[in-house]
């Protein structure tokens, strides 16, 4: 008995740790938004060259999903986590010295890559030691950490900025990595081993895509990512053209989209029994588009605030329907199942940012979000019939 309650404090330490490591890994996706005309001044780039900082990072971080994520199903996740933890910190450090914007470009590479498998392998790990009755609770948490850390980035890397530049905001991330780094070193086993998964690469993929309803999801994200997580980099460039605002100013206006988030699990938990999933999926993207319509049309700040806000709210929620959906891809290999999720998640957000950085060097600010518009529309009226069938 005591053994078996020893194992369950373990378990939700663990939790709460990687929970940590996922909210500075958060933070650290986006952290360099709210600063791309400084960068851009600064190293003598153009914005869209400034803006494949982003593009980079996705890149990276989209690419070394499904290795490790296989490598999740093999050895200890806790301890992979740990390492790239440690590593993620470690190339933060190093981005504050950049010395120039090639230098700066393949550290932001590298760190896409350290950090990429920190939060899909959290999920793996609370997926593998947490009951399914209690699992949807953890997972909010998870994702409310997550969120945190995006608000913490975005907000708090801006003021940071404004008093020591952009090279301060990496030592801001660093340290919110320190909670998770404290608490890895601190532990008392290792934990997360997991079951080595019987499933070769080819295999695992050959069944996912054989499923049409999987190829569906991996269609709806690759889309989302490209779509809508790809304009979302392009707000703070905007915020600056439109309205002038300080970089502090940038920061806390790019946290009303965490924010917006944030505020998707009180709305899912309000949200009628009734209407189901696919009302709840239909609605969240038609509040995304909204949200960036005005975001890339309205002259004026008080409806931009709110359109970033409800384009945090509609991204989020049409984020977590998917992920459901993801996280069930290939439950005997959960590690590679979500991974392969991921991986065309973000590697869609860097082609997405790619083609958004020559719109706006080519065409304008305000094109980068209204041609996506239509599709969103589209794909929040399209997807819904699937889960219906």
């Amino acid at each position: 008995m005591t053994d078996t309650t020893s194992a369950r404090d373990d378990v939700s330490r663990n939790i709460y740790i990687v929970m940590a490591a996922g909210l500075a890994g958060s933070a650290n996706i986006r952290s360099l938004d709210s600063v791309l005309p400084q960068i851009s001044g600064e190293m003598g780039v153009s914005l869209g060259q400034a803006a494949y900082l982003g593009a980079g990072y996705a890149l990276a971080y989209g690419l070394c999903q499904l290795p490790f994520g296989m490598l999740g199903d093999r050895m200890n996740r806790l301890f992979l986590v740990k390492v790239l933890t440690c590593l993620s910190v470690a190339l933060l450090i190093v981005t504050a010295f950049a010395p120039n914007y090639p230098a700066l470009l393949g550290l932001r590479i590298l760190a896409g890559a350290a950090s990429s498998a920190i939060i899909p392998l959290s999920i793996s790990y609370i997926g593998d030691n947490v009951p399914f009755e209690r699992r949807q609770m953890v997972l909010a948490m998870n994702m409310t950490a997550i969120t945190t850390g995006m608000v913490l980035g975005q907000a708090f890397g801006g003021i940071v900025a404004d008093v020591t530049g952009w090279r301060g905001i990496p030592i801001f991330i660093a340290l919110l990595y320190l909670p998770a780094v404290v608490g890895f070193w601190g532990q008392k086993r290792s934990g997360g081993a997991a079951k080595p998964s019987p499933l070769p690469l080819g295999t695992a993929l050959g069944r996912i895509a054989k499923t049409p309803f999987s190829r569906a999801v991996l269609g709806a994200v690759f889309v989302e990512g490209a779509l809508i997580m790809a304009m979302t980099a392009f707000c703070a460039i905007m915020l600056t053209l439109r309205f002038n605002m300080p970089l502090s100013l940038v920061g806390l206006s790019m946290a009303l989209v965490a924010f917006g988030g944030v505020m998707n699990l009180p709305v899912l938990k309000y949200w009628p029994a009734g209407w189901g999933m696919r009302a709840h999926f239909m609605a969240s993207g038609l509040c995304a588009a909204l949200g960036y319509g005005l975001v890339g049309l309205s002259p004026y700040l008080p409806l931009t605030l709110v359109g970033l806000f409800l384009a945090g709210l509609g991204s989020t929620a049409m984020h977590n329907n998917l992920q459901t959906f993801g996280s069930q891809l290939l439950p005997e290999a959960r590690g590679t199942g979500f991974s392969t999720f991921a991986t065309t998640f973000f590697l869609a957000q860097s082609a997405g940012s790619l083609v958004q950085a020559f719109v706006l060097d080519h065409v304008g600010i305000m094109w980068v979000f209204l041609w996506p518009l239509p599709l969103i529309i589209a794909l929040s009226l399209w997807f819904p019939r699937l889960m219906r069938n």
